[in-house]
């Protein structure tokens, strides 16, 4: 939200959510693409951009310096990171206090109910930051085997990805399933 409000994420914001892209599929073509474009909303051109952030995008894809291909954050790095006034990046459950981290799950598209979302708080107020993460998992997305819910199941935020994309799946095919079962039949 922040990168789309200001056109811009400070370096471990930058680091963590192109991290993520790139474990989500974002090749490096796209990541720049990417980039470049939300930077440009900042008056940053294309010059500027090279010069001052591409470098960075490269090296995460093993494209510059010691051309290692770095993984996404894991959980635990993201959640013991520090963060400063105006940066955003981290863990929500980790670094944000109960209203700010209400009024954020409540803002999460196809949001838990009220009851979930404070449940999820208390969690992360007495440090189980996991537990609080997967338990907005399970309720957004019911068909998320239990088991594959442990903390230590997830180790970066891409897992809770491609859990939810093959939970959002999965209920696409019941629903289309449902439908054709619907339909009368034409004599």
């Amino acid at each position: 939200r922040n990168l789309k409000e200001y056109h811009h994420l400070r370096h471990m914001g930058r680091v963590q959510f192109g991290l993520f892209l790139k474990g989500a599929g974002l090749t490096l073509d796209e990541s720049l693409s990417f980039w470049s474009s939300h930077f440009a909303g900042k008056g940053i051109d294309k010059a500027k951009f090279d010069r001052a952030y591409s470098y960075n995008i490269r090296h995460h894809y093993g494209q510059e310096g010691k051309r290692a291909d770095y993984p996404p954050l894991g959980c635990k790095n993201i959640i013991f990171s520090s963060v400063g006034a105006g940066e955003y990046h981290g863990c929500p459950f980790k670094h944000f206090d109960g209203d700010h981290l209400q009024a954020f799950l409540a803002s999460i598209p196809g949001g838990s109910d009220p009851q979930i979302n404070h449940a999820s708080v208390t969690l992360a107020q007495q440090g189980h930051y996991g537990l609080a993460c997967s338990q907005i998992l399970h309720a957004r997305f019911p068909t998320v085997e239990p088991a594959s819910l442990a903390f230590d199941a997830h180790p970066h935020p891409n897992a809770f990805l491609t859990d939810a994309l093959a939970a959002m799946q999965l209920g696409q095919q019941q629903q289309q399933q449902q439908q054709q079962q619907s339909v009368p039949k034409q004599p």
